[in-house]
């Protein structure tokens, strides 16, 4: 018997000290109760879990946010490396999305040349992240043109 438990009974027995019978059945049901209370934490599966569960949370919040914050700029200086290396003009603006919002590994980017300053010219660059890993540099985008 802890010591809850004894206090418990010990109150008990002065309150119903002439009521033998209720006062068992209200003494067990009492100590029942302080032992549960007495006994409370968690179990080794769960803090496992919730330890997983807030692992793959934070993964997915640095990726995001590493998304947000580097993005941009990671687009941008693919694009700049394309239309240095491989148009082989001179970049004079560009902007491209800081997410990539359809999941295909690229952002749109918009960007004209030097030679063309009124001519915006639509391209996709690789985002940051796994997919910077995988894919790198840009490709053309094509509007999508309705089903006839």
């Amino acid at each position: 018997m802890n010591r809850n438990s004894f206090i418990v009974h010990k109150q008990i027995q002065h309150l119903y000290s002439g009521k033998i019978m209720n006062t068992n059945f209200k003494t067990k049901l009492l100590l029942k109760i302080a032992n549960k209370k007495a006994n409370k934490g968690f179990t080794l599966i769960e803090l496992l879990v919730s330890t997983i569960v807030f692992g793959i949370l934070a993964i997915g919040a640095v990726s995001f946010l590493g998304q947000i914050f580097f993005g941009k700029s990671f687009a941008e200086n693919q694009l700049r490396d394309h239309v240095n290396s491989v148009l082989r003009e001179d970049l004079k603006g560009a902007s491209c999305q800081a997410v990539d919002s359809d999941g295909n590994g690229y952002v749109s980017c918009d960007y004209t040349v030097v030679s063309r300053p009124q001519e915006t010219r639509p391209i996709e660059c690789a985002a940051w992240g796994w997919y910077g890993l995988i894919n790198r540099g840009c490709r053309t985008r094509f509007p999508n043109f309705p089903n006839r």
